[in-house]
């Protein structure tokens, strides 16, 4: 990661609430995980589609919908002050992102998370269960 201390750890820790609130990791993502160049960090929460259309309904092209804009600014800001990073937050439909997105091509995702074996509870998945333990 090229963010720099403290804001590494900072990083982390919100993946880890993130994904509390989401049952989903977060991702660093973009140049800031490789490169000590960056304008912004990107950070997001894959989905698969269930997920997708229960969180934000169908988007066709261009097409984006009100809450997925909100959402996703309301993150980026809150990523921003939370730690002091400037955060670019968006989810993605799993399938498309690793289409798109693959690391045979040169993309690169890390997972944000420190609580490894943390008791921690986490959101449900869609089948009302809880999901694993990160």
């Amino acid at each position: 990661m090229s963010v720099g201390q403290p804001a590494y750890m900072k990083l982390m820790i919100w993946g880890d609430v993130l994904y509390r609130a989401f049952g989903a990791h977060a991702y660093h993502v973009g140049s800031s995980v490789m490169s000590k160049e960056w304008r912004d960090v990107d950070v997001v929460i894959l989905l698969d589609e269930k997920e997708w259309a229960d969180l934000f309904g169908t988007l066709h092209g261009n097409e984006v919908e009100a809450r997925y804009n909100v959402l996703c600014t309301a993150l980026s800001v809150w990523g921003r002050e939370f730690t002091g990073l400037p955060i670019d937050f968006k989810f993605q439909p799993r399938d498309r992102a690793n289409e798109k997105y693959a690391s045979k091509d040169g993309h690169h995702r890390s997972a944000l998370t420190i609580s490894r074996y943390s008791d921690w509870p986490v959101a449900p998945t869609h089948e009302g269960g809880e999901n694993e333990k990160v």
